[in-house]
């Protein structure tokens, strides 16, 4: 994990992040959703785990739910939870802040590859050999493929975007 100085104070974070209105910030090609509700930061994927759509064009309601502009489907601030658990629940990230900046604490591109080889070594032992198919590109996009019990995902699969890309 590594910490990825967003601004330079909390206070420039204040004054640029408007509340309960997302905001995209793009940290070593990763699209994050940065937003204040509440008077508290909240960072997690920008990509709707539904759609795909852009959740910093959304809006954040008085429950601290963020809004996926295309479908209304609505996830919490605080855990990225799916309200309504008809998709994955969104990826978080830490947000600290001290007298040398703002940070948002992401996983780097070698980390999330080695976790999930790891994950798609020990799925294939469970539901046997090829059933799982991981093939890295960058950031967190992957291949799946349904297991032998014909389910989409495996117990104990990671959440976030997981599309195949060549």
């Amino acid at each position: 994990m590594e910490w990825l100085k967003i601004f330079g104070s909390e206070e420039e974070a204040r004054a640029k992040i408007k509340e309960n209105i997302p905001q995209l910030v793009i940290a070593e090609n990763k699209r994050i959703c940065l937003a204040l509700h509440e008077g508290a930061f909240y960072a997690v994927q920008d990509s709707c785990t539904h759609s795909g759509e852009s959740l910093s064009k959304g809006k954040v309601n008085y429950l601290g739910e963020i809004i996926c502009p295309w479908h209304n489907y609505r996830f919490q601030l605080s855990t990225g939870t799916a309200c309504d658990s008809s998709c994955r629940d969104l990826v978080t990230y830490p947000i600290r802040s001290d007298q040398s900046g703002f940070f948002i604490e992401y996983e780097n591109s070698e980390e999330i590859l080695s976790e999930y080889k790891t994950i798609a070594t020990q799925h294939s032992a469970e539901f046997g050999a090829g059933c799982v198919d991981v093939q890295y590109c960058t950031g967190t996009v992957f291949d799946r493929r349904k297991n032998l019990a014909g389910t989409d995902e495996p117990s104990g699969w990671p959440s976030g975007q997981i599309t195949k890309h060549p």
